[in-house]
């Protein structure tokens, strides 16, 4: 049996759509570890445990959650740019939090949760690389606010060319990942920075970069959660 029927037939889900969006938000576990492919093939004598606790499709939603609050920022009935949307944690946030309409753009396919692909004030820019972004893709409906999540690139990469089409915006929310601003030789083997000076001096450099191009950063906070290998990460408020 596959995983997505297991979850629905075992009433865990009314749907197996629904159970397809738990296994792609990291709910759903075999034998104590985390399965996304809703596809894969059980056994009778695997144990199948389903985490249903979060208030967001994935836990990115709450990285994010926790700049807009901290930083007193409002997304209210504003139109959004989510780069790196991946599963929708941050579309999600987005939309709880009053966003009127989202833009959801990853470089992947088929990622983006069935709940999130429904919804009419998501946009979904499926294999496109956040290098290509052009103001004239939105068509007309130009976004106010950019929340960013990327991972094996430094946002250094996308920040030009944020600056150049979206240089009208109000402000650019990012989360930062040390392990992938970091200079070869300043990660661990395992990909965990554990030094709390050099990741400092990686994050500096990494701001730095940006403020070059020509933005301002307004402020500054660790992430609620570590990333996926227990990477302390970091989000920060910019404008231009």
């Amino acid at each position: 049996m596959r995983l997505d029927e297991y979850v629905h037939h075992n009433g865990y889900t009314e749907s197996r759509s629904k159970a397809q969006d738990i296994i792609l938000a990291g709910c759903v576990f075999v034998n104590g570890v985390k399965v996304t492919s809703k596809a894969q093939k059980i056994k009778d004598t695997d144990k199948i445990e389903v985490i249903q606790n979060r208030k967001y499709v994935s836990r990115a939603g709450e990285k994010l959650e926790k700049a807009l609050l901290e930083f007193n920022l409002s997304v209210e009935n504003k139109i959004c740019l989510d780069i790196g949307a991946s599963t929708g944690g941050f579309t999600d946030c987005l939309l709880s939090h009053g966003a009127k309409k989202v833009y959801a753009l990853d470089v992947g396919h088929n990622q983006l949760v069935y709940k999130l692909r429904n919804d009419k004030r998501v946009i979904s820019i499926e294999d496109f690389n956040a290098k290509d972004i052009k103001r004239e893709m939105f068509e007309g409906e130009i976004p106010s606010i950019v929340v960013s999540d990327v991972s094996f690139i430094s946002i250094s990469k996308i920040a030009p060319i944020i600056f150049k089409e979206l240089n009208d915006l109000e402000y650019w929310v990012s989360l930062i990942k040390p392990q992938f601003e970091a200079e070869k030789g300043e990660v661990s083997k395992g990909g965990i920075i554990k030094d709390d000076i050099l990741r400092e001096k990686i994050v500096n450099n990494a701001i730095n970069r940006i403020t070059e191009i020509g933005f301002k950063e307004i402020n500054r906070t660790i992430s609620p959660i570590k990333g996926s290998k227990g990477n302390i990460e970091y989000l920060s408020y910019f404008i231009i």
